[in-house]
């Protein structure tokens, strides 16, 4: 399916309401996320991997179980508790969804960057980040209490990791070739 969004948080339509003829010239690519003034004069188009089962379960696996800490976001170990990216003071502990934005560095470690809180909706990789020629994601998880080995230090029993995770978007390396060179 290909959907396109048009105006200022405006719906989208599918390729049924499009037309196959718009969305033919998209390819075999599953899911287009473009933006413009009406549903058949996109202004941007973004490039997104379709949607692959194989790829969902990969990542799922990988993300299941990931402490929410990296270079980007810190938790608070003694309260088990994390910060939302897009609210001041609103702090998040076990049991809460959250929606998790991450990077792939160099193809070897998943980084998370962002944790939002379920007032902020994100739903693409690109509203979220910019592009990059790395594998990046956005996913919805809940945070569940699993402990966690710092490289340096002491065992934190309540470190939150990331539990019940689905994917929401996914931008693979070459799309942030692609990207550039439109």
């Amino acid at each position: 399916m290909v959907t396109v969004g048009h105006g200022a948080g405006g719906g989208g339509q599918s390729v049924d309401e499009v037309g196959d003829s718009e969305a033919s010239q998209f390819g075999d690519r599953e899911r287009i996320v473009a933006c413009g003034d009406g549903p058949k004069s996109p202004a941007h188009v973004s490039w997104l991997m379709p949607t692959d089962p194989a790829v969902e379960r990969r990542l799922r696996r990988e993300f299941t179980g990931l402490v929410v800490e990296s270079l980007a976001v810190k938790q608070d170990f003694g309260a088990a508790t994390i910060g939302c990216r897009g609210c001041s003071g609103t702090t998040l502990g076990a049991g809460d969804r959250v929606t998790v934005t991450l990077t792939c560095y160099e193809n070897h470690s998943w980084e998370i960057q962002s944790v939002f809180c379920g007032e902020h909706v994100v739903e693409t990789v690109e509203e979220a980040m910019a592009i990059r020629a790395e594998e990046q994601a956005v996913v919805s998880a809940v945070l569940e209490p699993a402990g966690y080995y710092p490289p340096r230090g002491a065992f934190q029993p309540d470190a939150l990791t990331l539990g019940n995770v689905d994917i929401v978007d996914v931008s693979p390396t070459d799309a942030g070739y692609d990207h550039h060179d439109s």
